[in-house]
């Protein structure tokens, strides 16, 4: 299954198709190109990076695969790569939590949907901020739903 990037992906040019939740988006040096760095902008410990279109799945058990590398200067922190499947009952949440480190690692989730016409966002939470004031993003790649 071929992956295709989100909205700006890569991030070459700017943000515009994603939103910070309690943060703030700004362009840096990426993997290649642009990344865009996301920092936290309250006193509350949690915060997230999400793409602002939301997926339409086509059929049930549709499998798909999203990634994105990641990185902190604070490292320890918890970052979470999440997938949020809003159907008529319950939100199903699927996601790949990892300590961050100052140089890139990849993140991957591999998941199916559970019902056709169910909305997937995707999204990265640092869950405690642990001190951590930012993180970087760069290659949101999604396979298998577009």
């Amino acid at each position: 299954m071929p992956e295709a990037p989100l909205p700006n992906g890569d991030f070459d040019q700017s943000t515009e198709g994603w939103d910070g939740q309690n943060a703030a988006l700004s362009l840096v040096a990426g993997v290649e190109g642009n990344g865009v760095r996301v920092a936290r902008t309250t006193t509350k410990d949690s915060f997230s990076f999400s793409a602002e279109k939301k997926i339409v799945s086509r059929k049930a058990r549709t499998p798909f695969k999203v990634g994105a590398y990641v990185r902190s200067k604070s490292p320890g922190m918890l970052v979470c790569l999440r997938a949020e499947e809003h159907t008529s009952g319950p939100t199903i949440t699927t996601e790949r939590c990892a300590p961050m480190r100052k140089g890139w690692r990849r993140i991957r989730v591999h998941s199916r949907t559970s019902a056709k016409g169910t909305q997937v966002v995707f999204s990265i939470h640092v869950m405690a901020a642990l001190g951590g004031r930012s993180f970087d993003v760069d290659d949101f790649q999604l396979g298998g739903l577009s």
